[in-house]
């Protein structure tokens, strides 16, 4: 009776070894497996299977791009890229070199960043969407007219998403309230200076005296009458000897100065209109001389 017991129990003892071998060696399998590196792990998943078990997007919405000739009909280039299998997805001309077409959005961003704090409140123009360039990108929800949002906020669509109405907000702000033009913003080209005097001088002759160009010269449609047209920051000599030459003879028609006592110099030359203009550099007034009969 003890032998039969110890019989029994030598069988089952043979039995649990046996059992226990494969196990073992699964388990030894299944670890090797976890520790392949993942460019072998990559290589055994069947092209574009993981997306395509992911239910990724298709451009027919019925097949998986993988494997087809499906395109956007405008599409100049395409490339998708699955990175946990680095499996190239989906190419078409995919080496074809195009601009970027957020360089625009880019910039905008720089400009933000540069030149405000990221809490800063934007409060959205009346009408916003209505300036927004045509393309379906915007931010969801979209933006309301009178909206405030910080400039982190608009900032954060504008880079992750691309929203063409983020740019569109942070872009109007800049020009209106931070922008070294602003003040030019709601003049009439009809008010400045150039094409308020252009209207006096009509084709007369022009000196634009003592100063950097002011742009007179091509809204009068008229040629300087000198070598030296106008005087730089870092004048020579020879520019002020020949500008004061020809106001001393009397050689022009019209003057266009920043200072308005030139005729002390000059008694030719006699005020006869004058404006002012801030083109970021502060109020500048510009006087117009004309010459005496």
């Amino acid at each position: 009776m003890k032998k039969l017991r110890l019989l029994s129990l030598l069988l089952c003892a043979a039995l649990l070894c046996q059992m226990a071998v494969p196990a073992s060696a699964a388990e030894t399998g299944a670890s090797a497996q976890e520790t392949q590196p993942a460019e072998q792990q990559a290589a055994q998943i069947p092209f574009g299977r993981v997306c395509i078990d992911n239910g990724c997007r298709t451009l027919n919405g019925m097949r998986p791009l993988a494997g087809s000739d499906s395109r956007l009909d405008t599409a100049l280039a395409a490339f998708a890229f699955e990175t946990n299998t680095e499996t190239v997805i989906y190419s078409y001309n995919p080496d074809t070199k195009l601009p970027t077409g957020t360089l625009a959005k880019i910039v905008t961003a720089l400009v933000a960043i540069e030149n405000s704090n990221l809490d800063d409140i934007v409060t959205c123009s009346d009408g916003i969407q209505s300036k927004v360039p045509g393309s379906s990108l915007k931010m969801k929800p979209n933006l309301k007219s009178g909206e405030q949002l910080t400039v982190n906020d608009l900032l954060h669509g504008l880079l992750m998403i691309g929203a063409n109405d983020a740019a569109v907000a942070l872009a109007l702000v800049w020009c209106v309230t931070r922008s070294p033009n602003r003040a030019l913003r709601w003049r009439t080209a009809d008010s400045m200076p150039q094409r308020r005097f252009a209207r006096q001088i009509d084709g007369a002759s022009l000196l634009n005296y003592g100063t950097l160009d002011g742009g007179f010269y091509t809204a009068a449609g008229v040629l300087p009458p000198c070598r030296y047209f106008c005087v730089t920051n870092m004048p020579l000599d020879d520019q002020w000897a020949e500008q004061n030459a020809l106001l001393a003879g009397g050689a022009v028609d019209y003057v266009v100065a920043l200072t308005g006592d030139l005729g002390t110099a000059f008694p030719r030359y006699a005020v006869v209109d004058q404006c002012g203009c801030d083109g970021g550099e502060g109020l500048l007034t510009w006087y117009l001389y004309k010459r005496q009969a």
